[in-house]
């Protein structure tokens, strides 16, 4: 699903994603911050529902953007943005004719997507028929970026802001060419290229991992995902080298949001199913979560 905190708001939308039944969803859903209520919504507009979605907040505008996704075979190419009270296309992705042409990303396969302060714009990164592509979102149409260097393609990685270099930082995901295999580089995005770094300990390669912002904590936080089974480590990032840090199981595809004092990461694929939870990390422990 995407979950994504709108802090002028202190609250985040939920859209989407599969349920335990294996159920493709559309619906739209609302967690405010404090209370930690849910309210289900009925937009008069809404995307057609869709799974594997790309989604961040865009704080210039205070909405959220929401990119692509499947309903259950190939992968969408259009946008949406949320408002706090309804949805709007903003691009179909498709040419208004047969001759016109089109400027958006193609069908981008679990695609990741942040605001990116130093070009104060969103950032979307993915790959397509093997290829990486990295865009940017200019308020009202899609921009292809061509940076020098480039983390090779691949789906299903993680992206958040690192609050130690106010930088996007980028970790693993599924590599789609040559030999397949889960990733475990680290990049960091400065606004017009990606630079590897070289951490002293990284953690194992995986795709489908969950990367938390945190601010307050001054740092990244990594948790689960999955190499072949699911993975129930967790890690944090200080800027400079990755840390295991004490883990609350096996997880994968969880949604995070930074809400102040701590991290929340909710949702996602483990063991029993597929979870509804808040679980909260504080710098020390991890508890479970409302509010």
């Amino acid at each position: 699903m995407a979950l994504v905190y709108m802090p002028d708001r202190q609250q985040a939308v939920l859209f989407g994603g599969r349920d335990g039944l294996g159920r493709v969803l559309g619906d739209t859903w609302v967690w405010r911050s404090g209370s930690g209520c849910w309210s289900q919504l009925s937009p008069a507009k809404s995307p057609p529902g869709r799974e594997g979605m790309a989604a961040a907040y865009d704080p210039v505008h205070q909405v959220v953007l929401l990119y692509g996704g499947s309903p259950g075979g190939e992968f969408d190419t259009d946008t949406w943005e949320w408002n706090g009270q309804t949805w709007t296309q903003l691009a179909s992705g498709q040419p208004i004719t047969p001759t016109s042409v089109t400027v958006s990303p193609p069908g981008l396969v679990d695609a990741a997507a942040g605001f990116d302060p130093v070009s104060q714009r969103i950032l979307l990164f993915g790959e397509s028929a093997g290829i990486a592509e990295t865009w940017s979102w200019e308020g009202a149409s899609w921009h292809e970026l061509s940076p020098s260097r480039s983390p090779d393609a691949r789906a299903s990685t993680s992206l958040a802001l690192d609050p130690t270099t106010g930088q996007l930082l980028l970790f693993g995901g599924y590599r789609v060419i040559e030999q397949p295999s889960a990733a475990n580089d680290t990049w960091t995005w400065n606004g017009s290229n990606w630079n590897q770094l070289s951490p002293v300990t990284s953690p194992p390669g995986r795709s489908r991992a969950t990367l938390g912002t945190w601010a307050a904590g001054r740092k990244v936080i990594l948790r689960g995902g999955v190499v072949g089974p699911g993975v129930g480590d967790a890690w944090a990032w200080d800027g400079t080298n990755w840390t295991l840090i004490a883990s609350p199981g096996v997880r994968a595809d969880e949604a995070a949001i930074d809400v102040g004092r701590r991290v929340l990461f909710f949702g996602g694929d483990g063991p029993a199913g597929y979870y509804n939870d808040f679980e909260s990390w504080d710098g020390t422990t991890w508890s479970p979560s409302t509010t």
